[in-house]
């Protein structure tokens, strides 16, 4: 079957392109190569597109340019086609906000401890300050806290941990 992508038309062998997928309940996973974000690649004329983007070219047709092609079932590996829907990326916003996946995305957005690459909790930030307004000096609490002082630094200068109360 021939399509375009990226600009580009390019024929796939859709045996080829389903014979990489594990036909499973509840949905049909991409088993070959992922990109870092966790969805399937398909790799054709030295060219790499997400899986669930070719496995709806297959089954519906052309891509809108400009489309997204989404989820219903939030699972990355998925190529089942009628869990996939054709949106916008202001769609797809939507979606995972509706779905309530937008933190579990985005760790980095959390504040404190629910950050999952929090190394320290609210109650250790509040330790740090409770030192830091003794007179202690930064270094010394460092060293105490196991913190680098320039963290530290920004705790104390409320560029860091601002949802602690002060």
């Amino acid at each position: 079957m021939a399509f375009s992508i990226a600009g580009q038309v390019v024929t796939v062998n859709p045996g080829r392109f389903w014979s990489k997928v594990r036909l499973s309940e509840p949905c049909w996973e991409w088993t070959k190569d992922f990109s870092v974000h966790g969805y399937g690649l398909f790799r054709y004329a030295r060219k790499i597109t997400h899986a669930h983007r070719v496995a709806w070219h297959l089954t519906y047709g052309e891509i809108p340019a400009g489309i997204s092609v989404l989820h219903h079932c939030d699972n990355r590996r998925c190529v089942t086609p009628w869990h996939l829907f054709l949106g916008t990326q202001k769609d797809n916003i939507r979606d995972m906000h509706a779905k309530g996946r937008w933190k579990c995305r985005h760790p980095k957005n959390q504040n404190g401890s629910r950050n999952t690459e929090a190394t320290h909790t609210e109650r250790d930030i509040r330790r740090m300050l409770n030192l830091h307004w003794a007179g202690l000096p930064q270094t010394v609490i460092s060293e105490l806290c196991g913190i680098s002082r320039p963290q530290l630094c920004m705790i104390v200068n409320n560029k860091a941990w601002r949802h602690v109360q002060r």
